[in-house]
This record gives C-alpha cells, sequence and structure tokens, in this order.
C-alpha cells in the first residue's frame, strides 16, 4: 500500500469515528478508499505533498493545504457547508462480488501474445517449448489486497509450489517416463534420464549467434622490430648441428695436447699469467 493510501485510510477511519460507523468487513473499507481514490482527491494529495517536499517540510501542514485549495479555486465556505450538512438517509452501495459471480472475468490477452517472447532468451534450447499464455486464459483472478510482508512471502512460496507442481505435470505428461515398480502403476512414475549430447551451459559459453569476422583465436605471426631482432630469447630455435654457429679454437687444450706429445711439463695458464706478471720489468 503506497503512501496516498495509507493517508486516504487513516482520513477514513477518523471520518468513521466521527459518526460513530463501524465497518463490518474489511473489502467495505477497500471499497470505500477505492471511491476515495477521486482524481481530485488524489490531485490535492500530490499537490500537497509536493508543496511539503519542495519547502523542506518531512509532512504537509496547514499552509501547504491552504495553497493547494487556492490553486484548484476551493473555497473553504464551501467545505464547512459540506461538514454541517447532515444526511437523513444511509448511502447504498453495490453488493459485492463473490468469487461465483466473477468467474466469467478472465485476464485480457493479446492474440499475437506467446509465451516467453520476450524474456524467454534464458531458456535452454533442450526444453520443450513452454505453452502459450492462452493455456492459462481461464485461470480465475483474485483481488489481492493484503500486502503485507508475511502474507506476501506465503502467497509467492505457494505460487512457486504451485509452478513447480504444475511443470512436473507437465513434464510426466510430454516426457518419456519409467516405472520404479514391475507393475504398470501410475504411482511411482519418474522422467527417464537421457544423456545429453552436450552440456547445459555450453550453448552460453559458446554462443552461435554471434559471428565474428576476425577469428580472434587465430595465430598471426608478426614481423620482428629491430630491438626484438636483438634479443637472444626471441631469435629462432636452431634444429641441427649446421645451423650453429663455429666456435672459436680451444687454444688451452691444443696447447695441453701439444705438451703431451713433446714430453714437456704442462703448466696451466693461471700459473703462467701469474709468473709472468712477477718477472721484473728491464
Amino acid at each position: 500500500m503506497n503512501p496516498y493510501d495509507e493517508s486516504l485510510k487513516q482520513m477514513l477511519n477518523h471520518l468513521l469515528l466521527e459518526r460513530h460507523c463501524e465497518l463490518e468487513s474489511e473489502l467495505v473499507g477497500d471499497k470505500l478508499i477505492m471511491l476515495l481514490q477521486h482524481p481530485g482527491l488524489r490531485d490535492i494529495a500530490v499537490r500537497t505533498s509536493s508543496a511539503a517536499n519542495y519547502a523542506g517540510r518531512s509532512s504537509p501542514c496547514y499552509f501547504d493545504v491552504e495553497r493547494t485549495f487556492q490553486q484548484l479555486g476551493i473555497r473553504i465556505s464551501e467545505l464547512q457547508a459540506l461538514r454541517s450538512e447532515r444526511q437523513t438517509h444511509a448511502l447504498q452501495f453495490a453488493p459485492l462480488e463473490t468469487q461465483d459471480e466473477n468467474l466469467h472475468q478472465t485476464p485480457d490477452l493479446d492474440v499475437n501474445q506467446q509465451r516467453g517472447a520476450r524474456s524467454g532468451r534464458h531458456i535452454p534450447k533442450y526444453l520443450p517449448p513452454y505453452p502459450s499464455v492462452h493455456t492459462y486464459k481461464q485461470t480465475r483472478m483474485d483481488l489481492i489486497t493484503d500486502r503485507g510482508y508475511v502474507a506476501e512471502r506465503e502467497r509467492r512460496a505457494q505460487h512457486r509450489s504451485n509452478t513447480q507442481r504444475a511443470l512436473n505435470k507437465f513434464y510426466l505428461r510430454t516426457q518419456p517416463t519409467a516405472s520404479l515398480f514391475n507393475s504398470k502403476s501410475e504411482q511411482g512414475v519418474v522422467l527417464q534420464v537421457q544423456t545429453a549430447g552436450k552440456p547445459a551451459y555450453l550453448s552460453a559459453l559458446m554462443p552461435q549467434d554471434e559471428i565474428f569476422d576476425v577469428d580472434i583465436y587465430e595465430f598471426v605471426a608478426e614481423p620482428l622490430s629491430e630491438k626484438a631482432q636483438g634479443n637472444s630469447f626471441l631469435r629462432e630455435a636452431v634444429t641441427s648441428n649446421a645451423d650453429r654457429p663455429e666456435r672459436p679454437p680451444d687454444y688451452e687444450r691444443l696447447f695441453k695436447e701439444f705438451c703431451a706429445a713433446e714430453d714437456l711439463s704442462y703448466v696451466p695458464w693461471e700459473q703462467r699469467l701469474v709468473s709472468f706478471n712477477s718477472k721484473p720489468c728491464m
């Protein structure tokens, strides 16, 4: 219930207390609130609330109501005469419609409307097609007046349970079934498990309706820049010994082999370098 309806309900209770009246049922009070929701009364409430919000007040005051009456041309004398008027007869309201009388009313549906036309893109393709909206055209529509938190949660839970139960019955009628017992009985009938050709999430990971002009996964070899050509990590791999560059000769190994062939004592180059540096200069 929006704030305007709550304020109308409070005003209705105040008027009924002044007239010493009592409501027989809440439906009568809801009917009176619907009658009070006249465009003129709603315009007065909206203008008064807007004036209070514009002035920075959290709730409307007398000056906001007076300004609204001046804008709409309502005179205080007419309201006082209406308040002092005493009616000798009671108002007669039309009898409330029961559920039996309301059976002929069905929800208005479009001929071309189909279930899931706008919001059915999330439904996987391997599921059977959903029935049209006209399948439930004879569904009874109930007027809900209680919008409390607990009642709303119970109503949503009941609606979800009814939807799941109806969907299970629909699957049992349309899909292949198997019985849990050897005898052919309607009790213990379950759906046969069918091995899916592909996972259900595959269509979401690899959508088929998106077509790219360029394959984003195709490897394209880009030419190396001048700095990249000098990098040893980016050079091509050597596949054979013929492609390897020639190594410089090992003079130390050749000198060692020469000393062994001539029966000469071999001195490593580190010692030769130390002895050479220790000689005095002439």
